[in-house]
């Protein structure tokens, strides 16, 4: 079955544009526009089955920073960079970090559990919503992942702007995030 039919056959359209390098959120507003919507879900799910493929990138407890280096810079390798930028966002933007019981701004290194921002440098330690988002600011990107559930979820940039371009990640088992490489001429 071609695409054109299986797109068909869901109801569904994909926006058609020239292929970029990295999709930007200008050149896929349909995708988003209804993310809250079962409709949207699919479309989303249906766009990265037709046009991604998952890449793992190594299972070290910096899969998170890894996944958004690869999309950033073009390179897992770089993970330490992306760490370092997301946690000078984390330490200068106030709409990510909580108050300390002593005046410090803590943010959640697990589930329920709080630590000053440098905690972020340390290597292996995961990531969490709060450097996704930190992320998703510094870098002005929408941040799609995608759980065990098939379900996208998208963090923008909280400061108002629009983001510039679109990154794909998967969240497997709430524990590792690889990142969906487009295939081919995707679009």
């Amino acid at each position: 079955m071609r695409d054109e039919d299986l797109l068909e056959a869901l109801g569904l359209e994909l926006p058609r544009v020239e292929k970029p390098l990295v999709p930007s959120a200008a050149q896929e507003p349909g995708l988003f526009a209804q993310l809250d919507t079962p409709q949207g879900r699919d479309l989303i799910q249906t766009h990265l089955k037709l046009h991604f493929r998952t890449k793992n990138v190594r299972a070290d407890g910096n899969c998170q920073f890894r996944a958004i280096a690869w999309w950033r810079y073009g390179s897992e390798e770089e993970h330490r960079r992306v760490r370092r930028e997301v946690y000078d966002q984390l330490v200068n933007d106030p709409h990510i970090l909580r108050l300390g019981g002593s005046g410090e701004n803590w943010f959640e290194v697990d589930d329920g559990v709080y630590g000053p921002p440098e905690r972020c440098l340390d290597d292996g330690l995961f990531g969490n919503h709060a450097t996704l988002q930190a992320a998703a600011n510094r870098y002005h990107a929408r941040i799609v992942y995608v759980d065990n559930t098939g379900v996208p979820q998208a963090v923008d940039p909280c400061d108002g702007t629009p983001p510039g371009e679109v990154w794909y990640l998967r969240w497997l088992d709430h524990t590792h995030y690889m990142v969906f490489e487009r295939v081919g001429d995707a679009y």
